[in-house]
């Protein structure tokens, strides 16, 4: 059984929290409520990263200033049967965005730090859907199944905090948005104050 991501509009819940001074260490346990129905539970963790320009090692310029009008995040679930993953990715545009990119092919890259990234011309972990354009004229998502050649070698890297999201995009296609995938702590562990769920 395929799990599906409904996934809501969490950019702006997001935004009110930490303007009202909710402290940032609930967002785990959020994007787990937000992204994790009943039939992944059982597949944590799930790991998410915040995708940012400033997360990039390499400079990030748009017709020559820094780029600063994209942000997003990622989630990336190990299947029931542990064959394959899903990934999860949603980018927001600012109101006021002029410029718009044209999204490449995002994807996982590791096993690399967030000090570090991949030389030109490494393969990828996984390769994941190019983001489309939902109804918010600002808004774009996707989502994607899948197997990657090596699983267990994704699944190290993701275990040890060393996989990052690398979005490129037409105006910078080394990479205008990252994020290093972190495990987000299982709720239901949270809820029972049991210990966190097992690696898969």
């Amino acid at each position: 059984l395929r799990a599906r991501f409904d996934i809501p509009d969490p950019f702006r819940l997001f935004a009110a929290m930490r303007q009202e001074g909710h402290p940032i260490q609930i967002i785990p346990l959020i994007l787990a409520a937000l992204l994790i129905p009943p039939a992944v539970h059982a597949s944590c963790p799930t790991y998410a990263a915040w995708l940012d320009a400033s997360n990039e090692i390499h400079p990030v310029y748009c017709a020559g200033v820094p780029c600063n009008n994209l942000k997003g995040f990622a989630t990336v679930a190990l299947s029931p049967d542990g064959t394959y993953l899903e990934v999860t990715l949603q980018v927001q545009a600012t109101p006021d965005s002029a410029a718009i990119p044209l999204f490449l092919p995002p994807a996982i890259y590791g096993p690399y730090d967030a000090t570090q990234e991949a030389a030109a011309g490494v393969a990828p972990l996984a390769t994941l859907s190019v983001p489309s354009l939902s109804l918010d004229q600002s808004l774009w998502s996707s989502s994607s199944r899948i197997k990657p050649a090596d699983l267990p070698k994704l699944m190290d890297a993701l275990r040890n905090g060393l996989a990052y999201v690398n979005v490129p995009t037409d105006r910078v296609p080394t990479g205008e948005l990252r994020g290093q995938l972190q495990v987000v702590t299982c709720l239901e562990a949270e809820l029972n104050s049991a210990t966190a769920c097992a690696a898969s």
